[in-house]
């Protein structure tokens, strides 16, 4: 035990604690015009990943990957989702962040995410290798993940709610037939009163 505690010190004294960081990324010229978060796993390619931009029609669109899923899937956004974006991009200063973040202890596998974020004129990137930015910093890529991921979840609720289908229900007046019925999901309809 002596032998681990020992060893545990020597090497926390060879490596300090904390993440290495490289490059810069020049404050926003113009407003937002896309974005794009990625985080993977050596096993698992990509865990998350979500991408805003406008389609060739100029339509604002959500590109995103269910967590663990296969399947991109494509979803129309609100045209101030860029607002916020441009918000985080100040509250948080999010142009402070390094183009690359690594362990100081060299680890080859683990997790590694990158974010993107276009403007007008230029662009900001980031990422890392089992290593973040100062969690003062990474709020504000937390806080666009919110954003972007409350719409996805109005959005397929949404969606659920429009296009949801019970299948191999009985019809009732063709009972003995016993085949598929579909039909669109009955809501109770309530109705409150207040004096």
């Amino acid at each position: 035990m002596k032998l681990l505690l020992t060893f545990a010190m020597i090497l926390s004294l060879l490596s300090p604690f904390g993440t290495k960081s490289s490059g810069k990324n020049p404050k926003p010229d113009g407003a937002s015009t896309s974005y794009e978060f990625r985080y993977s796993g050596t096993m698992m390619y990509p865990i998350t990943f979500y991408e805003v931009k406008r389609d060739s029609t100029g339509a604002v669109r959500i590109a995103y990957l269910e967590h663990n899923g296969t399947d991109v899937i494509v979803i129309p956004a609100p045209e101030d989702i860029f607002d916020r974006i441009d918000q985080a991009v100040v509250q948080y200063k999010l142009h402070k962040l390094k183009n690359t973040y690594w362990p100081r202890m060299e680890v080859l596998d683990g997790y590694g995410w990158h974010v993107r974020i276009r403007f007008q004129r230029n662009s900001i990137y980031a990422g890392g290798s089992n290593a973040w930015p100062a969690a003062k910093i990474y709020a504000g890529i937390t806080a666009v993940h919110d954003a972007i991921g409350l719409l996805i979840q109005i959005l397929d609720n949404l969606e659920l709610f429009l296009n949801a289908w019970v299948i191999d229900k009985l019809k009732l007046v063709l009972r003995w037939n016993h085949r598929q019925y579909r039909h669109a999901p009955l809501l109770p309809l309530r109705i409150i009163l207040i004096r």
